[in-house]
């Protein structure tokens, strides 16, 4: 795929709630941007659990150094859900950053 093929979208997170965010996901249509799709970021206390006891099964993580990959695994896990559903690979105008401290902030 040649990077002019490469989508670039802007991902537009809701007020978060205590254990997931829904997020819109938009692309460039003219010199509009339109809605695509949405998705929830889920990172309640299970979803964290479930997560970490894959990255630790994987041995991609030590307990004591979770951060960091667990916001990796969120960042690549969105790329692969969002190409998934558009079609495209795709990157961030804006947005994605913002998505990732909300998931921080929960940690």
């Amino acid at each position: 795929m040649e990077a002019n093929d490469i989508k670039v979208l802007k991902l537009i997170p809701e007020s978060p709630y205590f254990n997931h965010v829904k997020v819109g996901v938009y692309d460039k249509n003219g010199d509009e941007w339109r809605k695509r799709c949405m998705i929830d970021v889920e990172y309640g206390e299970s979803d964290i659990a479930d997560i970490m006891k894959k990255l630790c099964e994987s041995g991609k993580i030590e307990k004591e150094n979770t951060t960091e990959e667990i916001i990796a695994y969120y960042k690549g896990w969105m790329y692969d859900l969002i190409k998934r559903l558009i079609s495209s690979d795709w990157t961030a105008e804006s947005g994605e950053d913002e998505v990732l401290e909300i998931v921080r902030e929960h940690l």
